[in-house]
């Protein structure tokens, strides 16, 4: 009788999700354009919202995105680092995410702006994440779009 590990059965798991995901991901142009055209127009905000837990706050342009996009995961994911000092003692980061065409997934990047150096990067196994690319700031404990700074 063979024993299978908790890590083993995970491994086999994953393997198996990695070859179902392993499909082109298929982003829409014109979804694509016209999300980012009407994300363009926020150049100022009227209020703040704020994450729950958190000292972090974000702009009517992220909730936008948020909107837009579904993405409300990439704001607290980066918010729980911000909130457990993950990120450094930078007050301006620069936040990529990018998404992986051979895959379903994308690389999250946190970047402290003054250096460029990275602080924190992730790989995301599968996104429905609807823009090959964005990329947006965290300032001072508000999230903001770059048209927005």
């Amino acid at each position: 009788m063979k024993t299978t590990t908790i890590n083993q059965a995970i491994e086999k798991h994953n393997k198996k999700m990695e070859k179902e995901f392993k499909k082109p991901l298929r982003i829409n142009p014109l979804q694509e354009e016209c999300i980012l055209k009407e994300l363009a127009h926020n150049t100022g905000t009227t209020q703040y919202f704020k994450i729950p837990f958190s000292e972090v706050v974000y702009t009517d342009g992220i909730s936008d995105l948020i909107n837009k996009c579904s993405c409300y995961w990439l704001i607290s994911d980066i918010a729980i680092l911000k909130q457990f000092n993950k990120l450094g003692s930078g007050y301006f980061f620069t936040i990529k995410i990018e998404l992986n065409q051979n895959t379903q997934g994308c690389v999250l990047s946190v970047l402290d702006w003054n250096t460029d150096e990275v602080v924190y990067k992730k790989v995301i196994g599968y996104t429905d994440f609807p823009l090959n690319k964005f990329e947006f700031y965290l300032k001072d404990n508000c999230f903001l779009l770059p048209s927005e700074d």
